[in-house]
């Protein structure tokens, strides 16, 4: 796993960009970006998925074949923050002794100083809807880290599901 120092520091525009992928971009523009992607998905001879593990990203595409989301690897990926707190590769465990983990707490008191709707999805994950953000938790070893899933603005909240396949809602790092 790579620690902070190891990691690329990518800005984050919520609903708009993750470092230099644009959402919207069509599926070339990102591997002109990215480099060759290592797997992807296939189905009915449109790409919906592909993942560049040099970097740490998976790129999710509509049907039209635009970059609809990201998701950044908990062990590999490059950091983003929001509000100056790191999001890839924390600990978001559960709470010992009544607390939550500092990343997740973080994570709440952001979404209440800037009057943004924090949400637990049905997967555990909490959520900032106005973002287009999910804060995966996916197990690496023995510690529940997380892997950030950006989305862009042309989804409504749920929308997701027809465009991101299920093995990310139990995939690993």
């Amino acid at each position: 796993m790579k620690s902070d120092m190891e990691r690329d520091h990518w800005s984050w525009t919520p609903l708009v960009a993750v470092g230099m992928l644009e959402f919207g971009m069509r599926r070339s523009e990102v591997a002109a970006a990215l480099g060759r992607s290592t797997a992807g998905d296939d189905r009915l001879g449109a790409v919906r998925h592909e993942h560049f593990s040099r970097q740490g990203v998976s790129a999710y595409y509509t049907t039209a074949g635009h970059l609809a989301a990201v998701a950044l690897s908990a062990v590999t990926g490059p950091q983003i923050t929001l509000g100056g707190i790191p999001l890839v590769g924390q600990p978001v465990g559960e709470p010992t002794g009544g607390l939550w983990p500092p990343t997740l707490e973080h994570f709440h008191d952001y979404a209440e100083q800037h009057d943004v709707k924090a949400a637990w999805l049905p997967s555990g994950d909490p959520a900032l809807q106005q973002y287009g953000l999910v804060l995966r938790r996916v197990m690496v070893g023995d510690v529940v880290l997380s892997r950030p899933l950006l989305m862009y603005s042309g989804w409504t909240w749920g929308q997701w599901e027809e465009f991101i396949p299920d093995e990310e809602w139990i995939a690993g790092p």
